[in-house]
């Protein structure tokens, strides 16, 4: 009612936070059995009750093994579109210890979809190089950080050489920093190659045909121009997803979200790339 029916939203993707946590706690038996429950509990009481709703399941990342039986326990569902990867982790997303995960999407159509949410918990050491931040907003800060270390290490360990139609979903953590870092991954990487043989192309062709970011926190400067110029750079349309976070105190309106923009690639980032990249409508009739 108060954000689907109000902005006419044909999908959303739920991305729910209650258990991020159970990704990094030493007792992985106690974390997967709650990605279970929750997972459970979602279905029940969100995905039965509205068709426009998707979802990226819970697992427990730190446990491939019960990770890709969850996968397959919920295969099948017709909501059911990625795999949530909270990003505060004791591994880089791109090692190989989580090759079964990968391998389960991939085979599945799934998107491995990673989300702030566990940096400096449990088993994860400070969420910053730095050490611990004092606020909130130093945190929110330091995202991009986070993100750079598991792009970095999906594109260096070889992830999408080995899973060559796996496709990742980036969220929240806005744009600003995207093209920059792709271009020092390419410029790094000429310098560098001798030591990753296995990546066969420059890390920016990957981005643009495995990784989709999602746009939230959307910051713009004043004055049309520069937000321009970065989705020029990044691609936008095709990497780039619009988000809300809803319903979070800093939600993104749809309604007022890259107003400056042609219609075509605005149609791209609120809808077309979401919907292609999630294949929202999986096993059921569109919904227009």
């Amino acid at each position: 009612k108060n954000h689907l029916d109000t902005y006419k939203v044909d999908y959303a993707l739920l991305t729910g936070l209650s258990v991020y946590g159970a990704s990094v706690w030493p007792d992985v038996d106690y974390g997967a059995a709650l990605c279970s429950a929750f997972n459970d509990y979602t279905i029940e009481h969100w995905l039965e009750k509205d068709d426009r709703l998707r979802f990226a399941i819970a697992i427990c990342t730190q446990d491939p093994a019960s990770a890709v039986k969850e996968i397959e326990r919920l295969e099948d569902h017709p909501q059911v579109v990625g795999v949530l990867m909270p990003t505060g982790a004791p591994k880089p997303f791109g090692n190989r210890f989580y090759d079964p995960i990968y391998s389960a999407c991939q085979e599945r159509g799934l998107v491995p979809t990673l989300h702030l949410g566990t940096e400096g918990l449990a088993t994860v050491g400070a969420p910053t190089a730095a050490g611990w931040p004092s606020y909130y907003v130093e945190s929110r800060l330091a995202r991009p950080s986070v993100y750079q270390a598991h792009l970095a290490s999906f594109i260096f360990h070889g992830t999408f050489e080995k899973y060559p139609k796996l496709k990742v979903a980036i969220l929240e953590c806005g744009i600003g920093w995207v093209p920059s870092f792709i271009w020092q991954m390419d410029s790094d990487w000429k310098a560098l190659r001798y030591q990753t043989p296995w990546v066969k192309c420059l890390p920016s062709e990957y981005v643009k045909k495995h990784v989709r970011f999602n746009s939230q926190p959307l910051v713009e400067p004043p004055g049309p121009g520069p937000v321009e110029d970065i989705l020029k750079w990044m691609h936008a349309e095709e990497t780039l997803m619009f988000g809300s976070d809803f319903p979070h105190f800093d939600f993104d309106e749809p309604s007022q979200a890259f107003k400056r923009l042609e219609p075509e690639l605005r149609q791209r980032i609120l809808s077309g790339n979401a919907f292609d990249l999630f294949n929202f409508n999986k096993n059921t009739k569109s919904l227009g």
